[in-house]
């Protein structure tokens, strides 16, 4: 059974910035292959699968360049955000500990890009509860000069 990770950005940025960074952090490149789908009021841009990817990425967002729609029910406290990007697995059998591992880098990855543009942003693994603007390690430093 596949798991996701979900991470809401909350302050608008550009969409395809989102999604070239959020497939970066999975090791993607600029020109992954993807799709966009039309919902209605909400649009997704989604990375194609078998393309060598960490996990499966897809960004969420409101049509009409808003707030994105909070679909989730009330007990989650989903915040509030202008963007909803996933990253699923990629169908791996590995056991949930080990994806969990794997989620947290690349959430910890593409996190640290969005701390950089100064956007605030908030996670969430397997539909667990929010953590507002944490990075899952602490930024690795350089060794220091003798």
């Amino acid at each position: 059974m596949g798991v996701s990770s979900d991470v809401i950005i909350q302050d608008p940025a550009d969409v395809k910035t989102l999604f070239a960074h959020a497939s970066a952090a999975v090791g993607l490149p600029p020109d992954v292959r993807h799709h966009v789908h039309d919902f209605g009021a909400v649009h997704m841009l989604q990375a194609a699968p078998n393309q060598g990817a960490e996990a499966l990425v897809a960004v969420h967002y409101a049509a009409d360049g808003g707030l994105y729609p909070d679909t989730d029910n009330d007990e989650t406290m989903c915040p509030d955000g202008y963007a909803l990007v996933t990253f699923g697995a990629t169908g791996v059998t590995d056991p949930v500990a080990a994806q969990a591992l794997q989620h947290r880098i690349v959430v910890d990855r593409f996190g640290r890009w969005l701390t950089d543009q100064q956007l605030r942003w908030s996670w969430r693994f397997k539909g667990g509860l929010w953590v507002t603007g944490f990075l899952c390690r602490p930024k690795e430093t350089p060794p220091a000069e003798n």
